[in-house]
Protein backbone atom coordinates (compact mmCIF):
# COMPACT_ATOMS: atom_id res chain seq x y z
CA UNK A 1 0.00 0.00 0.00
CA UNK A 2 1.39 3.23 -0.95
CA UNK A 3 2.02 5.80 2.12
CA UNK A 4 3.56 9.08 3.09
CA UNK A 5 6.34 8.40 6.51
CA UNK A 6 6.91 11.65 7.41
CA UNK A 7 10.22 11.50 9.77
CA UNK A 8 10.31 14.08 12.00
CA UNK A 9 14.65 13.67 12.37
CA UNK A 10 14.96 15.48 8.80
CA UNK A 11 13.01 18.63 10.28
CA UNK A 12 15.21 18.56 13.47
CA UNK A 13 18.33 18.70 11.47
CA UNK A 14 17.19 21.12 9.12
CA UNK A 15 16.59 23.49 12.60
CA UNK A 16 19.46 22.39 13.98
CA UNK A 17 21.53 23.51 10.07
CA UNK A 18 19.54 27.15 10.54
CA UNK A 19 21.71 28.37 13.11
CA UNK A 20 24.34 27.80 10.11
CA UNK A 21 22.20 30.18 7.60
CA UNK A 22 24.03 33.35 8.23
CA UNK A 23 26.76 32.08 6.20
CA UNK A 24 24.82 30.36 3.56
CA UNK A 25 22.46 33.31 2.47
CA UNK A 26 24.44 35.82 1.12
CA UNK A 27 26.38 34.30 -1.03
CA UNK A 28 23.07 32.92 -2.82
CA UNK A 29 22.13 36.34 -2.96
CA UNK A 30 25.06 37.43 -4.27
CA UNK A 31 25.14 35.19 -6.53
CA UNK A 32 21.52 36.10 -7.93
CA UNK A 33 21.04 39.88 -7.76
CA UNK A 34 23.24 40.60 -10.02
CA UNK A 35 21.92 38.09 -12.75
CA UNK A 36 18.74 39.80 -12.04
CA UNK A 37 20.13 43.01 -12.29
CA UNK A 38 21.06 42.48 -16.49
CA UNK A 39 17.56 40.27 -17.09
CA UNK A 40 15.80 43.28 -15.85
CA UNK A 41 18.05 46.12 -17.48
CA UNK A 42 17.08 44.24 -20.74
CA UNK A 43 13.79 44.70 -20.03
CA UNK A 44 13.97 48.14 -19.44
CA UNK A 45 16.70 48.67 -22.70
CA UNK A 46 13.13 47.16 -24.04
CA UNK A 47 11.02 49.58 -22.93
CA UNK A 48 12.94 52.54 -23.45
CA UNK A 49 13.70 51.56 -27.37
CA UNK A 50 10.21 52.46 -28.92
CA UNK A 51 10.81 56.24 -27.37
CA UNK A 52 14.80 56.63 -27.49
CA UNK A 53 15.05 57.83 -31.09
CA UNK A 54 18.90 57.15 -31.63
CA UNK A 55 19.34 54.43 -28.78
CA UNK A 56 21.86 56.47 -26.70
CA UNK A 57 19.29 56.01 -23.65
CA UNK A 58 18.14 52.61 -23.83
CA UNK A 59 22.24 51.96 -24.49
CA UNK A 60 22.88 52.91 -21.18
CA UNK A 61 20.64 51.25 -19.00
CA UNK A 62 23.13 49.70 -16.64
CA UNK A 63 22.49 47.41 -13.47
CA UNK A 64 24.79 48.02 -10.31
CA UNK A 65 24.73 45.74 -7.48
CA UNK A 66 26.23 46.47 -3.81
CA UNK A 67 26.91 43.69 -2.36
CA UNK A 68 26.88 45.76 1.11
CA UNK A 69 23.53 46.42 0.61
CA UNK A 70 22.46 43.26 -1.72
CA UNK A 71 20.60 45.79 -3.70
CA UNK A 72 20.90 46.32 -7.30
CA UNK A 73 19.92 49.27 -8.92
CA UNK A 74 18.92 49.68 -12.52
CA UNK A 75 18.23 52.88 -14.70
CA UNK A 76 19.48 54.75 -17.66
CA UNK A 77 22.66 57.27 -17.21
CA UNK A 78 22.62 58.99 -20.46
CA UNK A 79 22.56 62.97 -20.63
CA UNK A 80 21.26 65.57 -22.63
CA UNK A 81 23.47 68.15 -22.20
CA UNK A 82 23.90 68.41 -18.40
CA UNK A 83 20.52 67.09 -17.99
CA UNK A 84 19.80 63.31 -17.12
CA UNK A 85 18.11 61.73 -20.14
CA UNK A 86 15.96 59.02 -18.05
CA UNK A 87 14.11 61.78 -16.05
CA UNK A 88 13.17 63.69 -19.37
CA UNK A 89 12.02 60.93 -20.49
CA UNK A 90 10.34 59.50 -17.40
CA UNK A 91 8.76 63.11 -15.88
CA UNK A 92 8.99 64.75 -19.46
CA UNK A 93 9.67 68.62 -19.74
CA UNK A 94 8.37 72.21 -18.90
CA UNK A 95 9.03 74.39 -22.23
CA UNK A 96 12.37 75.35 -23.15
CA UNK A 97 12.27 78.11 -25.24
CA UNK A 98 16.27 77.73 -25.88
CA UNK A 99 15.60 74.67 -27.39
CA UNK A 100 18.27 74.04 -30.39
CA UNK A 101 17.26 73.16 -33.87
CA UNK A 102 19.67 70.02 -34.64
CA UNK A 103 18.68 67.09 -32.09
CA UNK A 104 15.14 68.08 -33.34
CA UNK A 105 15.93 67.67 -36.99
CA UNK A 106 18.17 64.01 -36.16
CA UNK A 107 15.16 62.98 -34.28
CA UNK A 108 12.18 63.61 -37.29
CA UNK A 109 14.88 62.31 -39.51
CA UNK A 110 15.34 59.40 -37.70
CA UNK A 111 11.26 59.01 -37.13
CA UNK A 112 10.47 60.00 -40.59
CA UNK A 113 8.54 63.22 -39.52
CA UNK A 114 7.74 65.51 -41.91
CA UNK A 115 7.25 68.79 -39.97
CA UNK A 116 10.11 68.84 -37.45
CA UNK A 117 9.62 72.76 -37.10
CA UNK A 118 6.36 72.16 -35.47
CA UNK A 119 7.59 69.39 -33.11
CA UNK A 120 10.23 71.93 -32.13
CA UNK A 121 8.68 74.88 -31.85
CA UNK A 122 5.81 72.49 -29.80
CA UNK A 123 8.66 71.64 -27.62
CA UNK A 124 9.67 75.82 -27.02
CA UNK A 125 5.98 76.24 -26.00
CA UNK A 126 5.34 73.62 -24.23
CA UNK A 127 7.74 71.09 -23.47
CA UNK A 128 8.43 67.28 -23.95
CA UNK A 129 6.05 64.83 -23.33
CA UNK A 130 6.46 62.44 -20.32
CA UNK A 131 7.22 59.16 -21.11
CA UNK A 132 6.73 57.11 -18.12
CA UNK A 133 9.14 53.99 -18.74
CA UNK A 134 9.64 52.72 -14.87
CA UNK A 135 6.16 52.05 -13.96
CA UNK A 136 5.86 50.62 -17.77
CA UNK A 137 9.23 47.96 -16.98
CA UNK A 138 7.79 47.10 -13.94
CA UNK A 139 4.36 46.31 -15.10
CA UNK A 140 5.89 43.92 -17.97
CA UNK A 141 4.80 40.12 -17.33
CA UNK A 142 8.36 39.54 -18.34
CA UNK A 143 9.48 41.61 -15.20
CA UNK A 144 7.39 39.34 -12.75
CA UNK A 145 8.33 36.41 -14.33
CA UNK A 146 11.98 37.49 -14.03
CA UNK A 147 11.60 38.14 -10.01
CA UNK A 148 9.85 34.79 -9.40
CA UNK A 149 12.31 32.36 -11.22
CA UNK A 150 15.14 34.88 -9.25
CA UNK A 151 13.11 34.36 -6.22
CA UNK A 152 12.53 30.43 -6.69
CA UNK A 153 16.42 30.00 -7.55
CA UNK A 154 16.92 31.42 -4.27
CA UNK A 155 14.66 29.56 -2.52
CA UNK A 156 15.21 25.77 -3.64
CA UNK A 157 19.49 27.34 -3.13
CA UNK A 158 18.79 27.90 0.52
CA UNK A 159 16.23 24.90 1.08
CA UNK A 160 18.87 22.87 0.08
CA UNK A 161 21.42 24.27 2.53
CA UNK A 162 18.79 24.02 5.26
CA UNK A 163 18.01 20.15 4.76
CA UNK A 164 21.57 19.10 3.41
CA UNK A 165 23.84 21.16 6.09
CA UNK A 166 27.49 21.16 5.10
CA UNK A 167 27.07 17.36 3.60
CA UNK A 168 27.87 17.19 -0.24
CA UNK A 169 24.31 17.08 -2.82
CA UNK A 170 25.16 15.52 -6.19
CA UNK A 171 28.79 15.67 -5.95
CA UNK A 172 28.46 19.02 -4.92
CA UNK A 173 29.35 20.73 -1.33
CA UNK A 174 27.27 22.76 0.15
Amino acid sequence: MPLIKLDMSELAQAISNLGRAESWVPPVIHKQMPMLGKQISALMKNQLSSHDYLGTLSQSVQSDYDAGTTTVTIGPDAKRGSYDAGMIMEMGTAPIPNLPWYPIKAWAEARGVNNPRGVWLGIRAGGVQPHPFLEATMNRFEFSATMLAAMDIMAVDLTALVFAGDTAIGGVRT
